[in-house]
C-alpha cells in the first residue's frame, strides 16, 4: 500500500483484498501451486491446489476466492492491482520460478478476467512509466464501462476518443476495430453496440510492451511542449 500513498488524496477508493489470506491460510503461508492445469481448470475441478508441502488446499483456496471477489463486488470495484506470478492471483504467470509462465491464470486470476476488471500487475506501480501508463488507460477504461452506448454515432465518438491510445496499446488489435466499425450496418442492434465496446475495454487493459509505453510517453511530452509550453527533462523515467 506504501506505493499507493501518492493517490490517497485522489479520486481512487482502495478497498484491499486478498484471497489467499481470505482463505485462512495466514501470513506467513507456506508456498502453492497450481497442480493439473490453470485455473480456469481449477474451476471445472480438473486442477487442484497444493502447497510446498504437498497438502491439498483446494477447498481453502476455492472459499476464499469466492470471499474475495464478493467483497470487490459489494465494493463495486471496477480495478484490481494483482500480484503477477501468483498461482492465485496471477493473470500471465502463475510462477516467480526463472519468469516462466507456469499454468495462467491462477485461481483468482481466472475469476477477475471473468469479471472484465481492469487488471494492473502489482509490481508496475514501482515504475513511474508504467503506473503513468496503467493510470491514464484506468480512468479511460472506467468511462467507458460506465458509458451507455445507445446509437451508432455514439460509437463512433467513443472510437475517436479512443482510437489513438488503443493503437499505442495494441495497434493490430485496434485496426481490427476500426475495420469492424467501417463496415457496421446503418441499423446496428444494441447486441452489437454492446460487443464492439467490450472489445475496446478488453484491448484497453492488455500489457502494454516497454518500447512502445517509451513512443507513446515521448510523443505525449513532445505535444505538451510545443502546445502549451510544458517541457519535461528527455530522460525517461522507468
Amino acid at each position: 500500500m506504501a506505493l499507493l500513498e501518492r493517490e490517497k488524496d485522489d479520486a481512487f477508493i482502495w478497498t484491499p483484498v486478498c484471497p489467499e489470506v481470505m482463505s485462512g491460510l495466514g501470513v506467513p503461508r507456506e508456498p502453492m501451486k497450481l497442480v493439473g492445469g490453470s485455473g480456469d481448470l481449477f474451476w471445472r475441478e480438473k486442477a487442484r491446489m497444493k502447497n510446498k508441502k504437498g497438502k491439498d488446499v483446494s477447498e481453502l483456496v476455492r472459499q476464499g476466492a469466492e470471499a474475495a471477489l464478493t467483497c470487490l463486488k459489494r465494493a463495486e470495484v471496477e480495478s484490481f492491482v494483482f500480484m503477477e506470478g501468483s498461482p492465485s492471483c496471477g493473470i500471465y504467470r502463475t510462477t516467480l520460478k526463472n519468469k516462466r509462465l507456469g499454468k495462467p491464470p491462477g485461481v483468482f486470476g481466472s475469476l477477475l478476467l471473468k469479471e472484465e476488471l481492469f487488471l494492473i500487475p502489482a509490481i508496475d506501480l514501482e515504475s513511474p512509466l508504467k503506473w503513468w501508463d496503467w493510470r491514464r488507460r484506468l480512468h479511460a477504461f472506467v468511462w467507458l464501462k460506465r458509458f451507455k452506448i445507445k446509437t451508432k454515432k455514439e460509437i463512433y465518438d467513443v472510437w475517436h476518443r479512443y482510437k489513438f491510445l488503443a493503437q499505442e496499446v495494441d495497434r493490430v488489435g485496434a485496426d481490427k476495430i476500426g475495420r469492424e466499425l467501417a463496415e457496421i450496418p446503418k441499423k446496428i442492434s444494441p447486441d452489437v453496440l454492446s460487443e464492439i465496446k467490450k472489445k475496446i475495454l478488453m484491448l484497453l487493459r492488455k500489457p502494454t510492451e516497454f518500447p512502445r509505453l517509451k513512443n507513446a510517453f515521448q510523443r505525449q511530452m513532445s505535444f505538451l511542449c510545443k502546445r502549451y509550453g510544458v517541457c519535461f527533462p528527455e530522460k525517461i523515467p522507468k
